[in-house]
């Protein structure tokens, strides 16, 4: 569920946001370890400082269902294909670029989901950039 949050909102965001960003902006104005939070209004709370309904949207197509939530759809999106154990990719996946920067580039410590300028990733509405 997570990786599907942090590719849209990478998607989303050209690049400016990521989990690593929203979870950073959550812990500045929130962080209290002896606060319980319920899910929904996690989730909430994240989408409000990220201005996008990722993790709402998340919730409700996941959370409220039973069963494990098919991965297949966001795997093929990333260019990720199981097999065998193993995890093959396709450098060709719409979300391709996405994919990229989630493995091998850190979101940057500030972004829109805190108001600073942010790790600036280039992509387009198909995730493969420009």
């Amino acid at each position: 569920m997570m990786l599907e949050a942090d590719a849209r909102l990478r998607l989303l965001s050209q690049g400016e946001q990521s989990l690593d960003t929203a979870l950073a902006a959550l812990h500045r104005c929130c962080f209290d370890p002896g606060r319980r939070w319920r899910a929904a209004e996690l989730f909430a709370r994240l989408d409000q400082l990220t201005g996008h309904s990722v993790f709402s949207d998340l919730y409700r197509n996941h959370v409220l269902t039973e069963g494990f939530p098919d991965i297949d759809p966001i795997y093929h999106q990333l260019g990720l294909q199981a097999d065998s154990g193993s995890v093959r990719i396709n450098p060709q996946a719409p979300w391709s670029r996405i994919r990229h920067f989630i493995m091998n580039e850190p979101a940057a410590a500030t972004g829109k989901a805190d108001g600073g300028g942010g790790n600036k990733q280039a992509t387009d509405s198909s995730g493969t950039g420009r």
